[in-house]
């Protein structure tokens, strides 16, 4: 992969190989806040190294910015990193000594990873994040899984099974953990924030725009903005009229939605979540406006979570 630098590389073997410490060398002393690189910084946490915003890069491929985030990564699964020069004497040996003033030391947080960890914690390449609220912070902290309801905002554009970080929405630094989403990026950004109920609303509407028209065979095509109206359709009705502003932004998403774009969402979501629009379909309520309200559609709806739940990795943190 084109985007797939060194530093990561790096992390991925240290976490396969359960390194206690890993060492970056780069062409500077440390990591400096000040071009003139007199001001060097000594030791970091996670989250302060992925905050610090540096002005004198090297000339690496990843420069500092690269080593920072990849460190931080690495001392998240409990691994403790140090950035020195390569043109150091005995770089090497002395950066293995706790007390040796050498270059930038990002403490390691936590025990290192098990091994059914490893590969989402700290060795598969991240192709991008999902920011959450603390209350599903919270949540995660305690085992459960994450919800749409706690997604705020989605950065990147990947497919379904991608492993994406997990940071605080309202501040970006701070990694809480790691998964492999269960939705792609465009759909995690439609469903995001909204409750079971409206996520249930807004499938519906987006299989109508999808479906209606061929399965009303030897009937005149209709419009689409005819299939999104609020008086004819409930499911537009209450998405429309939520008292949220992520309810009536998807409502208003899907209204100026053009006929490719609702054939890619609906594709995307029936590859990604097959027994959830097999539940819609068969119950056909949705050709209607109406959101299946039986047991076994309600359950499947309720199922559907931005993360699957066997692959969530938490980091060690406090919030």
């Amino acid at each position: 992969m084109s985007a797939l630098d060194n530093d990561q590389v790096a992390v991925a073997v240290a976490v396969a190989a359960e390194a206690s410490r890993l060492l970056f060398l780069t062409d500077v002393r440390a990591a400096y806040r000040d071009s003139s690189l007199s001001d060097r910084i000594v030791r970091l946490t996670p989250d302060e190294a992925r905050a610090v915003r540096v002005t004198n890069g090297g000339t690496g491929r990843g420069g500092m910015g690269s080593k920072l985030g990849a460190a931080a990564r690495a001392a998240c699964c409990g691994v403790e990193c140090v950035i020195g020069s390569a043109t150091e004497p005995d770089i090497v040996a002395r950066s293995l000594n706790p007390r040796a003033r050498v270059g930038t030391v990002i403490r390691g947080e936590g025990a290192r990873l098990e091994p059914s960890r490893r590969w989402i914690g700290g060795m598969a390449y991240s192709e991008g994040s999902v920011h959450v609220n603390r209350e599903a912070e919270a949540s995660l902290r305690t085992g459960s899984t994450l919800f749409l309801s706690g997604v705020k905002r989605v950065d990147g554009e990947f497919p379904a099974g991608s492993v994406v970080e997990l940071v605080d929405v309202r501040h970006p630094e701070r990694l809480i953990g790691r998964g492999s989403v269960a939705l792609p990026a465009s759909m995690l950004r439609l469903l995001r924030a909204l409750s079971p109920h409206q996520v249930a609303c807004v499938i519906s509407i987006l299989l109508r725009l999808r479906y209606a028209d061929s399965a009303a065979a030897g009937q005149p095509a209709r419009a689409g903005s005819a299939l999104i109206d609020p008086d004819v359709y409930k499911d537009c009705r209450e998405l429309a009229d939520g008292t949220s502003r992520a309810s009536q932004e998807a409502f208003a998403q899907l209204a100026a939605f053009s006929p490719d774009r609702v054939g890619d969402l609906a594709d995307s979501l029936l590859l990604a979540q097959p027994g959830l629009c097999t539940a819609f379909l068969l119950d056909r309520g949705f050709l209607h406006g109406q959101v299946p309200m039986g047991p076994a559609a309600r359950r499947v709806v309720r199922s559907v979570h931005a993360v699957h739940r066997e692959s969530l990795v938490v980091y060690p943190g406090q919030m």
